[in-house]
């Protein structure tokens, strides 16, 4: 896995986004964050707040850490309640972030625009299953909790749908979910970026930001939620250039994806799966809805009314 991150990297010119950084400069901010944690001493397993709204940053922070930046733990939002709570549950002395934030007493912060890399080139040196960052669950198994994924789990699974869906070099992908979430992260991060494709730097939530994309942007891959399908029912909705439409993160309504595929004569393909155990299943949305249909690469069987799974993609 990690020769074809490396072989990835080595494409410095293709471009992350449209118009946004290649794929050498986002390497050269990873080798600066990196850089900077190994100018403060920071402990190479003492876990870092990670407050990155920017798909191509982000994607930098979790090469930094893997090339010996520490551990990070990802907010679902910036909130300063919420950080307070996350520094509860993990403390933390840094948070790294491209945005203002207030950190919870005793935290510092770090700016991306600070890090500033040295010579030293970017060597990917984390064990893959040691922990890369911590993210929450959705609460689906109770109160949302932290929950650690490993580079094995992350980049293998972005891998995975890569392969499946057929994601490559000539897509773009939109997404309406941010990456602070495990959807989000894979879908519109590590996913554009394992199969040599672009990301549409914003997310687009309203329905007019979608369909205005959709239109104008020629993105060919909508990395979608329940909620945004539901509102698309609301707009003037046509394909476009769309090939692929995806649903996670909750259970899609039937009439959301009949509409959709009326209007576009795309069917929704909707992945089953959680923070804690990756990727499990997909289903299509079609005439007649399809069951749903494991993923080869995983074992699974019912046991006293509960799933289980066994899988690369559980951390």
């Amino acid at each position: 896995m990690y020769e074809t991150i490396a072989a990835l990297l080595e494409n410095t010119a293709r471009r992350f986004t449209p118009s946004g950084p290649t794929i050498g400069e986002i390497g050269d901010s990873a080798a600066g964050i990196r850089d900077a944690f190994i100018r403060r001493g920071a402990p190479a397993d003492e876990p870092v707040c990670l407050c990155i709204e920017e798909r191509p940053l982000l994607l930098a922070a979790l090469l930094a850490s893997m090339a010996g930046a520490p551990p990070f733990i990802l907010p679902h939002t910036f909130h300063p309640q919420v950080l307070r709570e996350v520094h509860g549950a993990s403390p933390f002395r840094l948070i790294l972030t491209d945005a203002a934030v207030e950190p919870p007493e005793g935290a510092e912060v770090i700016r991306v625009e600070e890090c500033r890399p040295s010579d030293c080139p970017l060597k990917l040196v984390r064990i893959p299953d040691r922990a890369l960052v911590s993210l929450f669950t959705g609460g689906s198994t109770g109160k949302p909790q932290l929950w650690s994924k490993t580079p094995a789990n992350l980049f293998g699974e972005a891998i995975h749908l890569a392969a499946i869906f057929g994601i490559r070099q000539t897509d773009l992908l939109l997404s309406t979910v941010p990456p602070q979430h495990i959807y989000g992260l894979l879908g519109s991060v590590l996913l554009p970026f394992v199969a040599s494709a672009q990301v549409l730097r914003r997310t687009c939530t309203f329905p007019q930001e979608i369909l205005s994309s959709l239109q104008n942007e020629g993105a060919t891959v909508l990395v979608g939620a329940p909620i945004h399908y539901r509102t698309l029912r609301s707009g003037d909705l046509q394909r476009h250039s769309l090939r692929l439409a995806l649903s996670s993160a909750a259970p899609l309504d039937s009439e959301d994806a009949a509409f959709f595929l009326e209007n576009t004569g795309l069917a929704i393909t909707e992945i089953y799966g959680s923070t804690e155990t990756g990727g499990m299943a997909i289903r299509s949305h079609g005439s007649n809805d399809g069951s749903w249909e494991p993923f080869a690469c995983l074992d699974w069987k019912i046991l006293s009314d509960r799933l289980c799974v066994r899988s690369d993609f559980v951390s």
